[in-house]
């Protein structure tokens, strides 16, 4: 009777091949002295500085120059949410739009990008209604 030992997985994985950011891995991220980018797939990494922040940035190319995209801070942007804004700026490359320079143009026109609240330089107000009373 020939034992099996269970297999093993390799000590490194082979280049070009990648696995895929985990939420766990992302939550227990630690700041280190120097920046350091956490990889996931299509472009997609979270920066973690060394004063502990943590940012999504989608890395692109267009017209042959390299682009980057600032898509968020965790945790008020999830991982999952993170893949799904990646996965809005690669439609919108597939489409010949540079992302970068539409979000440039949105913020432009006062459309809050990300989520995030535009303030009225004028009147101090921030775009959510009064309640009524």
């Amino acid at each position: 009777m020939v034992k099996k030992t269970p297999e093993k997985p390799p000590a490194a994985v082979a280049r070009g091949t990648h696995v895929a950011l985990t939420d766990l891995a992302v939550r227990n991220a630690k700041p280190a002295e120097k920046q350091q980018k956490l990889f996931d797939a299509g472009g997609l990494f979270l920066l973690v500085t060394p004063a502990g922040g943590k940012r999504w940035v989608l890395k692109y190319r267009i017209g042959g120059k390299e682009k980057s995209l600032a898509l968020g801070t965790y945790p008020e942007v999830s991982l999952v949410e993170a893949r799904k804004r990646r996965d809005a700026a690669r439609e919108k490359l597939a489409a010949g739009t540079d992302p970068g320079e539409a979000k440039k143009a949105r913020q432009a026109c006062g459309e809050a990008g990300g989520g995030q609240l535009v303030r009225d330089r004028r009147t101090g107000m921030d775009g959510r209604a009064a309640p009524v009373r």
